[in-house]
């Protein structure tokens, strides 16, 4: 038996390994692995008659083909547990609604890391349509005030993740808080807010549900950033 790596000849008394399988002697070697150190174009590596590896530009082609069906696969079993969240949501819900009086519309959604502030909760209104991202915290009391208020969230609205929302404020409908904002006066509707305190970035958006961005008011979005 014969040897030839990388156009070298050797026989198998100065390779004895040489009888052993491909991945024996190449271990790091996979289908679409090529071996470290063989440089750039074809990969020649030979164990008799047997090719191993692949074109530089096809092993990378291979690579990120690979890791898009790996995501691809991850979200495909994030969506099969949907329903586990939805139930999870909907049990939240209900712990919010009938247990601690929050004013929270059917429709509205929310993360199961939100933060509703339980103090003084019937100063919660959350409206149609609108979602809570996770880590965020709506207030409806202030302590060191002695200060309890009715905090509301109006329709198809989004509040972004890590966001704050003193207590008393009012967020108009269709409007969008940008992640980690804090939110330390009224918010008026179709607008978009975002800092520390949140100032209006953008006013006269047009989302739908859930403050999604409409078509038309995507694409110029897009086209701003």
């Amino acid at each position: 038996m014969v040897i030839r790596v990388l156009g070298k000849r050797r026989d198998q008394q100065t390779f004895p390994q040489a009888l052993a399988p491909v991945p024996a002697l190449f271990p790091h070697c996979s289908k679409y692995d090529p071996p470290i150190g063989f440089g750039r174009g074809e990969l020649n590596g030979v164990v008799g008659n047997q090719r191993f590896g692949l074109p530089v530009h096809q092993h990378t082609a291979s690579r990120m083909r690979d890791q898009k069906m790996d995501c691809q696969m991850a979200l495909s079993s994030l969506n099969k547990l949907s329903w586990l969240r939805n139930g999870l949501v909907r049990m939240r819900y209900l712990y919010y609604t009938r247990l601690w009086g929050m004013d929270i519309h059917p429709t509205a959604n929310f993360s199961l890391s939100v933060k509703f502030d339980r103090t003084h909760p019937k100063g919660m209104h959350i409206g149609a349509y609108s979602y809570v991202a996770f880590d965020a915290a709506i207030l409806t009391h202030d302590r060191t005030r002695k200060m309890y208020r009715h905090t509301r969230i109006g329709q198809n609205c989004f509040i972004g993740a890590r966001s704050i929302i003193l207590p008393g404020i009012e967020i108009g409908d269709n409007c969008v808080v940008g992640t980690g904002s804090v939110v330390t006066k009224n918010v008026p509707a179709n607008c978009i807010v975002a800092g520390n305190p949140a100032r209006i970035i953008r006013e006269n958006i047009k989302v739908g549900h859930y403050g999604q961005f409409l078509p038309e008011d995507a694409d110029r979005e897009g086209a701003r950033g």
